[in-house]
């Protein structure tokens, strides 16, 4: 265990870990170790800061599936995804160490692009609770990315094309300033590796890419930063850090990383080193170095760009849904239906549904109001104001929760037919 001082202390566990192919520390203050045992499926072990086993499970279903990833979610569970032959999951494990399916993946999600036929091989988690895989399609010709809900409904995919890819396996990450990959490939088949490194934007659209020439480069490490990410890897015969800003910059860092160094942490613009040591008497056989990186000055973003705060954006104004921490840059006419507002004035329809404090859009007819909404009574007490309201039949569960404390409802359009509809 590291804490804040760099004091590295060792924790003894009376449990062979050999299967464990992750660790993840754990808001309680507790460690979960997990991996996939042969023919058992996914297993877990919970430990305090003291080591002592306080907790354990499984997940069979698929004896044969391996963990692809783990990450943390917004709620304080760790989502995992596997992957086997015969299919791919989405799990959750909870506080009260209860690891439950929430979710499957098809073996491809957009046949128009045919993205998605190639097993995963990262897995992250977004700001807003989404999930991030990406992996090789079939055959190796591409590389895909998909971004999906808690339940497998698909929310984005991308297909890098006509690449040859080497063995490495692609990385995926996303923090405040977005999503990023990183992979080496190349352009024309036996060709000469090169590192990429792509920001994707909020529908994974590839937003910028940058990529070394150098055919010796490598990708090892990639920890994003809240105005950029930062990489660590192998160019030429020297391992070094490179950081990027939002619009694909490079900052030279000027620190030269030793073989065995990996970036394991980053929080704000704090970041942890680990080094393997040679040295026998040091304890615990690492040695530890935590840098502090300055903020990198930043051009607000436009229209449609990813922000956190209005500063972010040029517009002043930032578009969240529901409890989501991450959201998009208004238009000068303000943020579209279902995004939170606090007045009028910040949405493009000119209507902030007070009490439930969401753009809205008032309304008489359905016909009034835009694709897959109806018009009805947003409230439980009768008669309110009728607004357009988003329709919830044939989504996947959890569907109305990302404009909030929403729950999908049958109730009377203003038609009088009964339709199934989010309302808060």
């Amino acid at each position: 265990m590291i804490d804040k001082d760099n004091e590295v202390t060792p924790i003894s566990v009376h449990s062979s870990l050999a299967w464990a192919s992750r660790i993840w520390a754990a808001p309680n203050g507790t460690f979960v170790a997990l991996g996939a045992a042969r023919q058992s499926g996914i297993q877990f072990q919970r430990f305090d800061s003291e080591g002592a086993l306080v907790g354990s499970g499984s997940w069979s279903d698929d004896p044969n599936a391996a963990l692809v990833g783990a990450a943390p979610l917004p709620d304080g569970r760790l989502a995992l995804v596997t992957s086997s032959e015969t299919g791919r999951a989405l799990l959750a494990l909870s506080p009260e160490d209860v690891l439950k399916v929430t979710g499957t993946l098809g073996f491809t999600s957009s046949l128009e692009l045919g993205c998605c036929n190639g097993a995963p091989l990262s897995f992250a988690v977004t700001p807003a609770g989404e999930y991030l895989l990406t992996g090789y399609t079939k055959p190796d010709t591409g590389l895909w990315w998909s971004k999906v809900d808690r339940v497998g409904g698909a929310l984005g995919n991308h297909v890098w094309k006509d690449t040859t890819f080497g063995q490495s396996v692609p990385k995926v990450v996303s923090g405040a300033s977005g999503t990023f990959s990183a992979f080496t490939a190349s352009a024309v088949e036996g060709g000469t590796g090169q590192r990429y490194v792509v920001r994707l934007g909020q529908h994974l659209d590839e937003l910028w890419h940058v990529n070394s020439p150098d055919t010796r480069s490598l990708v090892e490490d990639l920890l994003p930063l809240p105005d950029g990410v930062l990489v660590s890897g192998r160019v030429d015969l020297n391992r070094a850090l490179v950081r990027f800003d939002r619009d694909g910059n490079s900052v030279a860092l000027g620190l030269t990383l030793g073989d065995s160094t990996r970036l394991v942490a980053a929080s704000d613009y704090d970041v942890v080193l680990l080094e393997q040591s040679l040295d026998l008497q040091t304890k615990a056989g690492f040695s530890l170095t935590r840098i502090r990186l300055p903020p990198l000055p930043t051009a607000p973003e436009p229209a449609g760009g990813i922000c956190e705060v209005g500063s972010d954006c040029v517009s002043a104004q930032c578009c969240l849904q529901g409890t989501a921490r991450v959201g998009t840059c208004a238009s000068d006419a303000g943020c579209p239906l279902n995004t939170r507002c606090a007045h009028d004035e910040q949405c493009e329809n000119g209507k902030c549904l007070l009490g439930v404090a969401v753009c809205s859009q008032t309304c008489s007819k359905s016909e009034d109001c835009p694709e897959n909404t109806y018009c009805s009574e947003a409230c439980s007490e009768k008669p309110c104001a009728s607004v357009c309201l988003p329709d919830c039949l044939g989504q996947k569960a959890g569907y109305c929760e990302a404009f909030g404390t929403w729950t999908c409802q049958r109730a009377d359009n203003a038609e009088g037919v009964q339709v199934s509809i989010c309302q808060p």
